[in-house]
């Protein structure tokens, strides 16, 4: 990479989405978000907010039906893996201003 030469970078981090099996829609379970080590539980109590359509049903693919503390359990681990593509874009960020390119990607 030289400087002064723009380039194009893109990242797709897979967090916060929960992973669904082609069919979960027909009875397939699917597996809530799994945050690092580092940040499992940090959130520990976190709810969603309790906004107008809060009681909306949700895709039974889910497993947590409309149980309240399975919708906010799973909530706070989309959060939870939120922190480590936070730490990812800190990381990309710092490597760039290293290189000197970071004005120019």
């Amino acid at each position: 990479m030289s400087k002064g030469k723009p380039f194009y970078l893109q990242v797709n981090p897979a967090a916060c989405h929960t992973a669904c099996p082609k069919g979960a829609e027909e009875g397939g379970s699917c597996v809530p978000p799994v945050p690092s080590p580092k940040y499992d539980g940090v959130w520990s109590g976190l709810k969603v907010p309790r906004l107008a359509n809060f009681d909306v049903p949700l895709p039974n693919a889910l497993g947590i039906g409309n149980d309240v503390k399975g919708v906010d359990k799973h909530y706070q681990r989309r959060v939870e893996t939120m922190m480590s593509v936070d730490d990812m874009i800190e990381s990309l960020v710092t490597k760039l201003e290293t290189l000197g390119v970071l004005d120019n990607t």
